[in-house]
């Protein structure tokens, strides 16, 4: 069995919620900030990603860029699950609109993250749905709980009534 470990110091390791859109300057050790990471009101919605999480998401990831001192990122969702994918509370009104507007800043933050010079790492429980799933395969590793259960998702939007 081929395994690999990247050991980091804590204190260069951003943590980055896509659900959230919360991201923390490099962690410090014994920080009062912890992690950084709060719960959100999307964290009950399994972290579905509005217009104004995906433009956060995207301003949270232009932050980073800029941060010299990031050597790792790790991505998670809070609550039960990483995500699933898309709010359709928001696409049942417009959808072809409103999935532009979610996925145009999703997209510039892959493009973003995926050309950082530091491991992007997901950390997967729960539903890893849609947009969501798109998210943690622009990883360079995943780690799923055993309670993980993956779905592209997309394929269920024409089913809808």
């Amino acid at each position: 069995m081929l395994c690999s470990v990247l050991v980091v110091p804590t204190h260069s390791v951003t943590y980055l919620c896509p659900m959230t859109a919360n991201a923390t300057e490099p962690r410090r050790p014994n920080d009062e900030r912890g992690s950084g990471l709060h719960r959100s009101p999307t964290s009950e919605q399994h972290n579905a990603i509005d217009i104004e999480t995906a433009k956060a998401y995207l301003d949270r990831c232009r932050e980073v860029d800029n941060n010299d001192g990031v050597r790792a990122v790790v991505l998670c969702g809070q609550g039960t699950s990483f995500g699933v994918g898309g709010d359709l509370s928001e696409l049942k009104f417009d959808a072809p609109r409103t999935a532009r507007k979610i996925i145009a800043p999703l997209h510039e933050a892959v493009s973003i993250l995926v050309a950082l010079d530091a491991p992007i790492i997901a950390k997967l429980r729960g539903n890893v749905a849609g947009g969501s799933m798109s998210l943690s395969l622009a990883c360079d590793v995943a780690v799923a709980s055993a309670n993980t259960k993956f779905n592209f998702a997309y394929t269920n939007l024409g089913n809808r009534g």
